[in-house]
């Protein structure tokens, strides 16, 4: 296990082991072979079965650092129970992702956003999903390169939670390349972005996440009418997935933040009906200004798609002018979802 944190000090908790490992664990270590070099015992605690090993708070020095706890058995084979990496890099004032399924109103939602800071940013980003192969790929090959695990080389000294560090830290230096000190915006929908959201959180765990969501009827309408090269079943899949996804990031951020305040949810069809209701809500969440909001507002009420009527009229499902299978399909594969999201099937939208 390996990670990376945006911190000043660092409270590692305590690692409980169990079972035949936990009895033969003979010694607990936390060294660093960067500045400042570390190379401190840690006490471990047994009772029964288990083996407790209550671990120090981390200070960050004026400088990156990265350390990894180490277990020595009787057989004295030395385990790596986790490396860390620390650093304190620049941190803008307002850091906001918007994410969501395609079609979802992630465009009006980030434009909107966009105006409100006065700023101008790309349509979409998708970088977060290149940085997590990089990381991925950066810490494959450091444990399989073949000076690894030989004395004297500085391979064999680089952790995994090293490589982490430095490419979420070049995903930095490109926010602030492109966007400047004071703002990160980053706009992109679909299921992979989602799915990286834990990194751009290590990376700046002050920002704001916005979920655009759209019940399952319009959005595959949608979906079909912008990309209809692609499967009528897909598109099912990929609402359904993107939902999935989304509540695991929830559930992961949520306890790796201790924060339940870094999310905020919009639905479209709310988006178009109520954009001063959501407007308010959005700003307030955000810690917008008046002024900020009003220009939020402005384009959401005269310039965003949004605006039009076919995206404040509710369709019945029972109406739509899908086939007896294509209606199948989407009951079997959309069903759960909409129930768990709280929409219905007729011209209410919401159940």
């Amino acid at each position: 296990m390996a990670g990376y944190v945006e911190a000043e000090k660092v409270n590692l908790g305590r690692a409980v082991l169990k079972g035949d490992f936990a009895k033969s664990c003979k010694d607990c270590f936390l060294r660093s072979y960067n500045y400042p070099i570390l190379n401190q015992t840690i006490e471990i605690k047994r009772q029964g079965d288990f083996a407790f090993i209550d671990l120090p708070t981390i200070e960050v020095p004026a400088r990156d650092i990265s350390f990894e706890v180490v277990l020595e058995t009787d057989a004295q084979t030395v385990t790596p129970l986790f490396s860390c990496a620390m650093a304190l890099t620049y941190r803008p004032e307002n850091v906001v992702f918007v994410v969501g399924s395609p079609r979802s109103g992630t465009t009006a939602v980030g434009n909107a956003v966009q105006r409100a800071f006065d700023t101008v940013i790309h349509g979409e980003s998708h970088l977060a999903e290149i940085i997590i192969s990089l990381v991925e790929s950066a810490q494959k090959a450091l444990l399989e390169s073949p000076a690894r695990n030989i004395d004297g080389m500085l391979v064999n000294e680089i952790t995994p939670a090293d490589m982490q560090m430095n490419v979420i830290q070049l995903l930095k230096r490109l926010h602030r390349q492109f966007y400047g000190d004071s703002l990160v915006l980053d706009k992109t929908p679909g299921g992979p972005n989602i799915q990286a959201l834990w990194l751009m959180l290590r990376a700046y765990p002050n920002a704001k996440v916005i979920f655009c969501k759209r019940r399952g009827i319009e959005n595959v309408i949608s979906r079909v009418k912008k990309f209809p090269q692609v499967g009528f079943d897909v598109h099912c899949i990929q609402w359904r997935q993107t939902f999935i996804v989304w509540g695991q990031a929830v559930r992961l951020n949520t306890r790796e933040l201790c924060a339940k305040d870094w999310h905020f949810e919009i639905d479209q069809f709310r988006l178009a009906c109520e954009p001063d209701a959501i407007t308010k809500e959005l700003s307030d969440w955000l810690g917008l200004s008046e002024v900020q909001q009003q220009r939020a507002l402005e384009y959401l009420q005269y310039q965003s798609p949004q605006k039009t009527s076919d995206y404040k009229k509710a369709l019945d499902f029972d109406e739509l002018e899908w086939s007896q299978e294509q209606k199948q399909v989407f009951i079997d594969t959309c069903g759960e979802q909409m129930e768990k999201q709280g929409y219905s099937l007729g011209s209410d939208y919401f159940a």
